[in-house]
């Protein structure tokens, strides 16, 4: 039986058609792995469709894409979706990352506070650079190391690890970008070396570092009678 995720990603609010590009990937990769997934894309990325989905599949894990701050994740038109003290209970028993800034200083927390499994997000404004200003960051020279850090954690969830293996996951692919800059002679290597420092040393994780989604494996059995 396929397993239930949710992931939520607006696309009217400011620099969101970038986020809402990358999270594309995270999508194609549910698929691969044969989860049920609901993508709550664009207009859809509302509190209500987010409770209703969360009523109706009880899903296992959220990954969430849009602006945010201390108390607040929101979506579309930058309109309210999960907020301390409103609705965080609607995450319980859930793994959650939220690619949102500064969620991670008291959203995350009373999540957690509420039943939620786990929560990986930011305690900062997570922040990025890129060449085009619009469009699929990983077609962006600059913009693709900072969306390939941040889609490692979801992927990694998608793929059985657990919360902390997840989030190291991550901590590792940042590095991994911060190194090649370091190596560049681009005239902004040394700022994408510091806005990628920034993003991976505020990443926190808080609840359970255990949590994990199984991943389904599929055996096959061959029955025949014996050849003669």
């Amino acid at each position: 039986m396929a397993r239930p995720i949710v992931q939520i990603r607006p696309n009217v609010c400011t620099s969101c058609d970038v986020g809402y590009a990358a999270l594309e990937y995270t999508l194609q990769e549910a698929i691969r792995k044969g989860y049920d997934i609901t993508d709550l894309g664009s207009a859809l990325a509302t509190r209500e469709d987010l409770e209703r989905v969360i009523a109706e599949k009880a899903p296992l894990f959220l990954n969430g894409f849009g602006h945010g701050n201390v108390d607040v994740f929101t979506g579309q038109n930058t309109i309210p979706v999960i907020t301390k003290g409103v609705n965080e209970g609607i995450l319980t028993g859930m793994i959650t990352y939220l690619l949102s800034c500064l969620t991670g200083v008291t959203l995350g927390p009373a999540i957690i506070a509420a039943g939620g499994w786990s929560y990986i997000g930011y305690t900062i404004s997570w922040t990025w650079m890129d060449e085009n200003g619009a469009g699929d960051p990983f077609q962006d020279r600059y913009a693709e190391g900072f969306f390939d850090g941040s889609n490692t954690i979801p992927n990694a969830v998608l793929n059985g690890f657990t919360a902390l293996e997840s989030r190291q996951a991550g901590y590792n692919k940042y590095t991994e970008w911060i190194d090649y800059w370091a190596t560049s002679d681009d005239p902004y290597a040394s700022s994408c070396i510091q806005w990628l420092v920034h993003d991976r040393d505020n990443c926190i994780l808080l609840g359970d570092p255990e949590a994990r989604i199984d991943v389904v494996t599929h055996s096959l059995t061959v029955n025949s009678d014996p050849p003669g």
